[in-house]
């Protein structure tokens, strides 16, 4: 899933990709696969067929979320936005919501935003036991083969996993030096088109959310926002409230941070 090279190596990059021969532009028509008006489904569907015809690559996993702090507080999958494509017997395998919830190399990549995870690399890390049961139960399900990296924007953070079951680890590898830089932008210029309209489709505030979450992060207090938008304390008090639910923030401070990074508010 997102096991791989990890400590001093990727800490590095010159070292990571010393004697690695990237491509210096990326292939043509990438950078207009995507375009402002594609919803979510289109979107998703241009990434899964152009890596499938360009990289092999079989399944993805794309998530994000708006801080490093959130997924220490509340564990990985209750912090992330996530979307996959992952083989419907992989998934199986896993017991209802595990795929990452308590993945301590996943939650190394979010918080740490390691370069890349290339998965063949399981053997040179030093795991847990639960770490080499998640490699063994991969491998098993033909899931061993594929890159997981890390990305930042703006104060948020997130990754891609891109798996190849159909490739030796070799041959991905190979792939992988040769079109890493490419990959990377790909990953990139799709996440600038799918996290908006991901958040579009999930996060949904009111006029009057956003307007007392705006005066909020304008350091107001509720019963300012009260007196200055003509609302009573009661009233601005519950707006926040469902704000914050909507959020899944557990303060109106977390709210507002998560508004803002996410462009919910200006």
């Amino acid at each position: 899933m997102v096991y791989g090279e990890s400590g001093p190596n990727l800490r590095d990059r010159s070292m990571l990709r010393a004697n690695v021969k990237l491509k210096l532009e990326p292939s043509v028509g990438i950078e207009k696969l995507f375009l402002p008006c594609d919803d979510e489904e289109t979107l998703w569907e241009k990434l899964a067929d152009f890596t499938a015809k360009e990289y092999g690559v079989t399944s993805i996993l794309y998530a994000f979320t708006h801080s490093k702090y959130t997924v220490t507080r509340t564990g990985i999958m209750p912090s992330l936005y996530i979307r996959h494509n992952h083989p419907e017997d992989y998934i199986a395998s896993f017991p209802a919501g595990k795929l990452t919830l308590e993945d301590s190399i996943a939650a190394e990549m979010i918080l740490q935003g390691h370069t890349a995870f290339i998965w063949s690399d399981y053997d040179e890390m030093e795991l847990s036991a639960a770490g080499l049961e998640r490699v063994a139960a991969d491998r098993a399900m033909g899931m061993g083969v594929g890159v997981s990296f890390g990305f930042r924007f703006g104060s948020g953070i997130g990754g891609m996993c891109w798996a190849a079951r159909d490739a030796s680890a070799a041959d991905f590898r190979s792939m992988w030096q040769s079109s890493a830089w490419e990959m990377e932008q790909l990953a990139d210029l799709f996440d600038r088109h799918m996290r908006p309209a991901m958040i579009r489709n999930r996060i949904r505030l009111t006029p009057r959310e956003r307007d007392v979450l705006s005066y909020s992060a304008g350091g107001m207090t509720a019963k300012q926002i009260a007196e200055h938008l003509g609302l009573s304390p009661k009233t601005v008090a519950n707006t926040l409230e469902r704000a914050r639910h909507t959020l899944g923030a557990v303060s109106t401070m977390e709210a507002v941070a998560k508004a803002i990074v996410y462009d919910l508010i200006g």
